[in-house]
């Protein structure tokens, strides 16, 4: 499950990339091309840091923080490589690189902290800490709680953003797609936490 969630959403990054591409002039016939970069950085992102850095059961809780502090460290710095490079390419004979580049920013946001900080190091660690028994259930159930608290609060808080103002229609889809990888990936976060 957890190699198939990564691998759709790899395509669901793709899919944005290639959707904010194909909404800007002289992007129309590479947005194909922009996408299958972002999905192939992403699948990069998960599966390259998990099988660089490993860890058993049996290792010390401070040993399995270090790999998994890693593993978020490598996909931190392909994510962050990859929406560097796409917002040079998409911003680059815009009349206005600041639509573009806030773009960027929020797939960028979405990606590091709900996918590789909470989808990966975040769960990883509560799982591990589940099935050695090294955790407190309260403690858990507080931190999924504010964190959910703050991320259903950031949606509404976005969404009323755009909505506030007349957009173009492929806005709305955008919003539809950066919706969905967010209440996906929050999903998936909280899954792994619940089920181990």
């Amino acid at each position: 499950m957890n190699a198939a969630a990564q691998v759709i959403f790899s395509l669901g990054f793709g899919i944005l990339y290639s959707e904010m591409a194909s909404g800007l002039a002289g992007f129309e016939e590479s947005a194909p091309v922009i996408g299958l970069i972002g999905a192939v950085a992403y699948l990069v992102a998960f599966f390259i840091p998990q099988a660089l850095f490993r860890y058993t059961l049996q290792d010390k809780a401070p040993v399995v923080l270090a790999q998994l502090s890693r593993r978020f460290g490598v996909a931190a710095l392909v994510t962050l490589l990859l929406n560097v490079v796409i917002a040079a390419i998409l911003a680059r004979g815009q009349s206005n690189p600041v639509p573009v580049v806030s773009e960027v920013y929020s797939a960028t946001f979405v990606g590091l902290i709900i996918f590789h900080a909470m989808g990966g190091l975040m769960a990883e660690q509560g799982n591990y800490l589940q099935r050695t028994s090294q955790y407190n259930t309260n403690q858990m159930f507080a931190a999924v709680l504010g964190v959910s608290v703050l991320f259903v609060l950031l949606c509404m808080y976005f969404l009323a953003f755009d909505l506030g103002a007349a957009r173009p229609p492929r806005i709305y889809v955008r919003d539809m797609i950066f919706a969905t990888l967010a209440v996906g990936g929050f999903g998936w976060f909280v899954y792994r936490l619940a089920h181990h």
